[in-house]
């Protein structure tokens, strides 16, 4: 009996002979299948006999028909093989493969030269052929169509195959055989969970979601555009999509469309209506779906209703331009109303002018009643100022208690001092805040463009250098920004500048003005004083100081100073020099900050100073507030071994009664008091009776600034312990300041000659 391929190649031949078998063949019907055979070639011998050319001829047609036939076969059979998705193997009783035929045998999961001949269960993973198996002979000893479905790792994944096993009445050498046909499902089963998966997600979406055919009727709407619209699927579906229109605007819906038609998509607002008749705000996008042969379309409709989106943005853009705690404008929003005025003015060639308003010890206020007293207050304020300012007048809150107020169309400069005298007859009356009546004032600055600048941040600044001018004037009072002002505004500018520059490239410099007991005329300590070490001179050491807390750079200079200070007097004892007091102004930024203190131990532990060496010079108007956190620092420090001295004493406001509650070792009487000594018998008085109190204290007195012969006298027949200034030294580097030190040193004249 033949092989498979042979057998299979000699049924194609058969049947082109018009002979084939019912059956596979085993022996017996092999036997009676070749006796057919037989029989029919026989009957083919006794047709009569043809002349020999024409036999000839007759058997080269057929020869040819038969070559043609047999051709057309095999191509018509491949075509369909080709076409054919599914994996044809025929395989005997055992799992044996015998043939195998695939469109795409790059998709085998073993190649075909490995499969034929061998064992499904030997090539395939041991569970999936043990299945394949079992499938086959449940296939033949039922003699119908088995399924099977099992899976297969590839590289690119998981893949699921459903196998078809289909019994035959073939054997090959003695054994049954049947087709196993595999088809690749993978796709097939997924879509059931994705159509279910995408149908779940149309039903839950939030969005709005419709689907219309190519005439803009309703196909299918979801939930979400019923809860949005207020119409119901009975409502809308098969009838025209009018939820679309534009109420606001008519045209709108004709401009969407002919973008769609145009572009194949929209994307916009719409004010829309529901059901009930409330207008709301619809953001809608329109899509084109083409069908599979693109002879038709449908539109896709996503919809949101942005009622809550739009309240949102409105509010945020409200607390981005208001102020929270007065509902005022705040600065971002009065920038904006400062550049539209001064754009209106220059149109109309008319003036318009900036007013800023400061609280006077406004965080008095806060530090005795509370923050929240002081929030009250700051709301009351805002209602008052509203009352006091013209009706085309505009009013901000641009800081923690700084207002500011625009003024347009003014014809004179009496129309703006109007407005700023109203405003502080307004704060004339006390306020009741939570029970308790709390007096406020204002200092106003006033700065008028185009007079006074050209921009706005320009006009701000002057108008804030007035409102300070103000405040030196007494508060409670407006001033106008002036040339002079202007002067100091760009004269504080320019400090500013060169103290920036000279904190980043550190050109900080330092001198030390000697201090000498009066009685020896023994150096007892020394002042360290600032310089700018740059190439431009002319800035006074107070001024730079001034600027540094008026800036806010006085922490960053500060701490310079200090760490070099510390520096220097390490380097003093490595020479060997005896420790000699130096003292360092520091601020009352500084003193309030809670980690000072600490800064200050860890500076002197890395410099290896005893705190003995350090001496704190603070200025008489740091101590108007008595803050915890400034006698916490001044306790701390003290046990450190600094000292503390009061500088500049008699210019201030400080209670007597800090005197003898801070740990003060020193008082220096400032220099205004001492040039005037022998001219002004007042300026002798308030130098006797500040010795005699500081004596009295148990404080020793430092007079700053003798430059003459008859200071010198005087302050030692009031009994002044101490004095620095150019009568026996001026300031000095650091290597010139040797020559004071050391028990070899050298002392100031006792009676100099007069300057």
């Amino acid at each position: 009996m033949p092989d498979s391929r042979a057998a299979l190649l000699l049924a194609r031949q058969l049947r082109e002979l018009g002979l084939s078998w019912d059956r596979p063949p085993d022996a017996k019907a092999w036997r009676a299948f070749l006796e057919r055979v037989e029989r029919r070639y026989e009957a083919v011998e006794r047709q009569p006999a043809r002349p020999e050319s024409l036999q000839r001829a007759a058997s080269q047609e057929t020869a040819a028909r038969s070559g043609d036939a047999r051709r057309v076969c095999g191509e018509r059979l491949q075509a369909i093989l080709d076409a054919l998705p599914d994996l044809l193997l025929l395989v005997d009783e055992d799992g044996r493969c015998l043939e195998v035929l695939s469109a795409q045998p790059e998709r085998l999961p073993v190649p075909a030269d490995r499969l034929v001949g061998r064992l499904l269960q030997e090539v395939l993973p041991e569970r999936q052929g043990e299945r394949i198996l079992e499938a086959l002979r449940n296939a033949l000893a039922g003699d119908a169509t088995v399924q099977v479905r099992y899976s297969m790792s590839f590289p690119a994944g998981e893949r699921l195959f459903e196998g078809r096993c289909v019994p035959t009445q073939y054997r090959d050498r003695g054994r049954r055989c049947a087709l196993f046909l595999v088809r690749d499902i993978t796709e097939e089963v997924d879509s059931g969970p994705r159509e279910r998966l995408i149908g779940a997600v149309f039903r839950a979406a939030t969005e709005g979601i419709v689907i219309l055919d190519a005439q803009r009727r309703v196909v299918s709407v979801n939930p979400a555009f019923e809860r949005i619209t207020e119409l119901t699927p009975r409502e809308v579906v098969g009838r025209p999509a009018d939820f679309l229109r534009d109420v606001g605007d008519e045209n709108r819906s004709a401009e969407l469309w002919r973008e769609v038609q145009s572009r194949g998509s929209w994307t916009g607002e719409l004010t829309a209506r529901r059901a009930s008749g409330e207008l709301y705000p619809l953001w809608v996008t329109v899509d084109t779906v083409p069908d599979f042969e693109e002879e038709s379309v449908h539109y896709l409709v996503l919809m949101s209703d942005v009622t809550a989106v739009k309240q949102s943005r409105a509010e945020l853009e409200y607390l981005a331009t208001h102020d929270i705690l007065t509902g005022m404008p705040n600065r971002r929003l009065f920038i904006d109303r400062l550049e539209g005025a001064m754009a209106r003015a220059r149109r109309t060639k008319c003036a318009c002018a900036l007013l800023f308003l400061d609280l006077d010890r406004f965080k008095a206020v806060n530090d005795m009643l509370g923050h929240q007293t002081g929030d009250a207050l700051l709301q009351a304020l805002a209602l008052r100022l509203e009352g006091a300012i013209r009706a085309s007048d505009s009013l901000a809150r641009i800081g923690g208690d700084e207002f500011t107020v625009i003024c347009e169309d003014l014809t004179s400069g009496t129309d703006v001092a109007a407005v700023a005298e109203k405003i502080l007859r307004a704060l004339d009356r006390p306020f009741r805040i939570r029970g308790t009546d709390i007096e406020v004032s204002a200092s106003v600055g006033i700065a008028v463009f185009p007079d006074d600048a050209e921009d706005p941040d320009e006009l701000l600044r002057h108008a804030d250098a007035a409102m300070y001018a103000a405040k030196r004037a007494g508060r409670a009072c407006f001033r106008f920004f002036t040339r002079e002002l202007r002067d100091r505004a760009d004269r504080l500018f320019l400090v500013e500048q060169r103290l920036r520059r000279a904190l980043a490239d550190g050109a900080l410099r330092l001198v030390y003005q000697p201090q000498f007991e009066l009685a020896t005329r023994r150096l007892v300590g020394l002042e360290a004083l600032l310089r700018l070490d740059d190439e431009e001179p002319g800035v006074d050491p107070d001024e730079c100081i001034a600027v540094a807390e008026a800036t806010g750079l006085i922490g960053a200079v500060g701490r310079a100073v200090l760490e070099q200070v510390l520096g220097q007097i390490r380097r003093w004892r490595s020479a060997g020099l005896p420790p000699v007091r130096v003292a360092v102004n520091v601020s009352r930024h500084q003193l309030v900050q809670q980690r000072f203190g600490p800064w200050v131990r860890e500076q002197l532990e890395q410099a290896g100073v005893p705190g003995e060496c350090l001496e704190l010079e603070i200025t008489e108007g740091a101590f108007v507030e008595n803050e915890e956190a400034m006698q916490d620092n001044l306790r701390f420090l003290r046990r450190l071994g600094i000292q503390f001295a009061i500088d500049d004493f008699g210019t201030g406001h400080s209670s007597l009664v800090n005197l003898k509650r801070l740990p003060l070792d020193r008082l220096k009487i400032d220099r205004t008091f001492v040039r005037d000594v022998a001219l002004d018998p007042n300026d002798e008085a308030i130098i006797r009776a500040t010795v005699a109190m500081a004596h009295g204290l148990g404080l020793k007195v430092v007079a700053e600034g003798v430059e003459t012969r008859q200071q010198l006298e005087f302050l030692r027949a009031t009994g002044c312990d101490e004095l620095q200034g150019f009568v026996w030294a001026g300031p000095e580097d650091p290597e010139r300041v040797v020559r004071w030190l050391g028990p070899g040193a050298a002392r100031p004249a006792e009676t100099p000659p007069d300057a």
